[in-house]
């Protein structure tokens, strides 16, 4: 997938790309590599142009596992996707182009 990063999830049973082609993220099972869904981030609409997508970017996983950020380079925002459904269940507003993300778990 051509503009896409794979990031394994923390328990090792599935595997997150995202596309910037398709304005998307994905989930496959390991190791078949079947889809188990995929989930759109936002998207801008301006009439008589054509949607303008986040451009999603780098991501990360929530120290649980159950939550995915995904940073919408273009949107000056991260989106928090439930790592189940998967769909977007908060916005967070950041400063320009988020991209490269992690997750710190301090003691």
């Amino acid at each position: 997938m051509r503009g896409a990063f794979k990031y394994a999830a923390p328990e090792g049973k599935a595997l997150w790309v995202n596309s910037v082609l398709t304005n998307a993220v994905f989930e496959y099972s390991l190791p078949d590599l079947k889809v188990l869904g995929y989930a759109q981030v936002p998207t801008l609409e301006v009439e008589g142009r054509h949607p303008i997508g986040a451009v999603p970017d780098w991501l990360t996983f929530g120290p649980d596992s159950q939550t995915v950020y995904i940073a919408n380079s273009s949107f000056r925002s991260v989106s928090a996707m439930d790592a189940k459904t998967p769909r977007e269940v908060a916005r967070i507003r950041v400063d320009e182009v988020p991209k490269r993300m992690n997750t710190l778990v301090a003691p």
